[in-house]
């Protein structure tokens, strides 16, 4: 997919009317009546802010009020911002003003360790499922040991069937010399990066508006995240992404991850998955996931959960 070089990327609406830019090239951002205001050179173009989702800074090159940045957090826009090589490195995540907040945080600290790892369960049996669905791209047999793991996983994952299933999949996606790792500058793993990273702040997004609280997590608890929360109900997402580099690694060109590659990354936010019999963009899935764990929460019932399903 090829995009104009001299525009900003301004995906289409959600089903919930929200759009996602790309901001890759200097600009100044400012607010007027309420509109994004963009300038780039003798070119302006605006937006309106109720309409926005996320907004990814991929330039260093881009100036912003602190007016504007305020009035996007008090409109539940989340703003994304990336390091000199482009990558995500920073999440403006608005504080939640959700009507009950108060409420849902203080269910949200009760939650008790068999319902956390009832809902783990949930999570990571159907991010293997997920994967299995990715392997069918790839006309691979352990297709079939994926499905048969997932079924495996138990209640908060003890044999650690997650990390089984990873290693027989990595290795059929990409061949057996790739290794996942994060902080690896090897052209697949930044561009998986870019691509989590995205999901993380539309996940972020999602959890706040709720009325959670995203550092306190199901299965992650890392005192140094303030995700950990986004961390838990990203996984059986992260096969969309992982789908995407597959994609990119089988085309000649894809020797580094350039502009139009990160573009199409922050586009997989209107990649569909399942929630339910209902097909649905991934931002509404998350919205539906986070939805469906307060719903949980509430009625202390793991099997209200909702997952995505490729």
């Amino acid at each position: 997919m090829k995009f104009p070089e001299n525009r900003e990327y301004l995906w289409p609406r959600s089903n919930l009317g929200w759009r996602t830019l790309f901001i890759s090239k200097p600009a100044s951002l400012s607010l007027k009546q309420q509109q994004l205001i963009i300038q780039q050179g003798e070119d302006q173009i605006q937006f309106a802010v109720e309409d926005l989702s996320t907004l990814v800074l991929d330039t260093p090159q881009a100036q912003i009020s602190g007016f504007l940045l305020s009035f996007l957090a008090d409109n539940n826009v989340t703003l994304i911002t990336c390091d000199q090589k482009h990558l995500p490195n920073g999440i403006l995540c608005p504080f939640s003003n959700h009507s009950r907040f108060s409420e849902i945080v203080k269910l949200q600290s009760n939650w008790t360790e068999p319902f956390k790892k009832r809902c783990w369960q949930r999570i990571i049996h159907q991010k293997i499922l997920n994967q299995s669905q990715v392997l069918i791209h790839v006309k691979s047999k352990t297709t079939g040991e994926l499905l048969a793991l997932a079924k495996l996983v138990k209640s908060g994952d003890p044999d650690n069937y997650e990390a089984q299933a990873a290693r027989l999949y990595w290795k059929k996606l990409f061949g057996a010399d790739f290794r996942r790792d994060p902080q690896s500058n090897e052209l697949k793993n930044n561009a998986l990066n870019y691509g989590y990273a995205i999901l993380r702040a539309a996940l972020c997004r999602a959890i706040t508006a709720h009325g959670l609280l995203p550092a306190f997590g199901l299965h992650h608890h890392s005192q140094l995240n303030a995700f950990n929360l986004a961390d838990d109900l990203i996984e059986p997402f992260r096969p969309v992404v992982d789908r995407k580099i597959l994609e990119f690694s089988q085309q000649l060109h894809f020797v580094e991850l350039n502009k139009e590659y990160r573009a199409e990354l922050v586009h997989l936010l209107y990649e569909t998955c399942l929630m339910g019999k209902q097909e649905v963009d991934l931002q509404n899935a998350m919205e539906a996931v986070v939805v469906s764990l307060v719903q949980a929460t509430r009625e202390k019932d793991h099997d209200l959960l909702e997952v995505p399903v490729l």
